[in-house]
């Protein structure tokens, strides 16, 4: 009260209103912003995963076994520990209860923000033209996999896998499937299931099987490298199964005419007669339903928006069914999440 006395009485009652008003904006802006992107950076060199193991470790310690800047790496760490993102023990960090939140919930989005960091640092000239997406200006494949992998943990991964159970589908087929991180929650979670996995990717289908190894499900799940629009031929080897899921990955086909999507649905159709789709997506919201009622479906439709991608409708995911060929469609809309799984058949 003291300071605030002090700074009315130094800058007036005018200018000290704004300067209040400047602290809860920077707190509501721009300490996000860099906040995000230390913890991004304390993400990716490994060493929240090493304070999350339960060590702790100091900033010097760390940089000299990693090979790292020190006068950098202590730097990120000290306005992490400001932000009570880490705790400290002498010298040592340790994760804080509200870092290791972030880690356990938020580390998808994290990487995620890293997989269109590109993006973000070349907006001018994206908007100059100087720049072109997919020619100069790229996401990062592997971090967008990974980071959706980790989200769909908390959401996506056990609603999805509720609706399998209660429908007594246990041999399972995962569309752009990643690094298999479905199918390995689920199997993990239920021994009845069995499955394969697909991804065009080969990195991530190895980063996949070495994650079946270490989970122990090599004989419960295989992973394929594959393309799904030759499903006809290149999906030979998957037999006997009783469901067919695909999480966040078809709204990279939504297009004008969606005649790519479709071409997909159909062949899926032709290939797995009566084998029922699951499919999981956030759904598209108008700027003016988000500004009444904001949400994380915000960012993500700006992140796709710049990335020549975009989501749908519930409307339009319907009639994308319907024009594909399915004659029952089935949804379950989550309405706190903007997210829906459809069933189609």
């Amino acid at each position: 009260m003291v300071s605030q006395f002090r700074a009315v009485s130094m800058l007036g009652a005018s200018q000290s209103a704004k300067l209040r008003k400047s602290k809860e904006l920077n707190a509501d802006t721009i300490r996000g912003h860099y906040a995000t992107q230390v913890l991004v950076a304390l993400t990716n060199i490994g060493f929240i995963d090493e304070l999350a193991a339960g060590n702790e470790i100091s900033a010097a310690a760390f940089a000299r076994r990693e090979d790292l800047d020190e006068t950098v790496l202590q730097a990120l760490c000290d306005y992490a520990f400001e932000l009570e993102y880490l705790d400290k023990n002498g010298s040592n960090y340790k994760l804080s209860d509200k870092g290791r939140l972030v880690d356990q919930i938020l580390k998808g989005a994290l990487l995620s923000v890293y997989a269109y960091a590109d993006i973000f640092a070349n907006l001018e000239p994206l908007l100059r033209r100087d720049m072109v997406y997919g020619k100069d200006v790229h996401r990062r494949s592997k971090y967008v996999a990974v980071g959706s992998g980790l989200s769909a943990k908390l959401l996506a991964i056990p609603v999805v896998t509720k609706l399998l159970l209660d429908a007594r589908r246990t041999r399972i087929l995962d569309l752009a499937c990643g690094d298999a991180a479905f199918l390995i929650n689920m199997c993990t979670s239920e021994p009845r299931f069995t499955g394969y996995g697909v991804d065009i990717a080969p990195e991530a289908i190895a980063e996949g099987n070495e994650e079946l190894v270490r989970h122990g499900l090599q004989d419960r799940v295989r992973l394929l490298v594959a393309d799904m629009f030759s499903m006809e031929s290149s999906f030979q080897d998957v037999a006997n199964i009783d469901a067919t899921t695909c999480i966040y990955a078809l709204h990279e086909f939504l297009s004008d005419d969606n005649q790519r999507l479709l071409e997909l649905l159909r062949k899926y159709r032709s290939r797995f007669p009566g084998v029922p789709l699951y499919v999981c997506e956030v759904i598209r919201h108008s700027p003016e339903e988000l500004r009444q009622k904001p949400g994380g479906v915000m960012e993500i439709q700006l992140l796709h928006s710049l990335s020549n991608q975009r989501l749908a409708t519930r409307a339009e995911w319907h009639d994308i069914f319907r024009r594909a060929g399915f004659t029952s469609v089935k949804e379950t809309y989550l309405d706190f999440a903007r997210t829906a799984v459809f069933t189609a058949v």
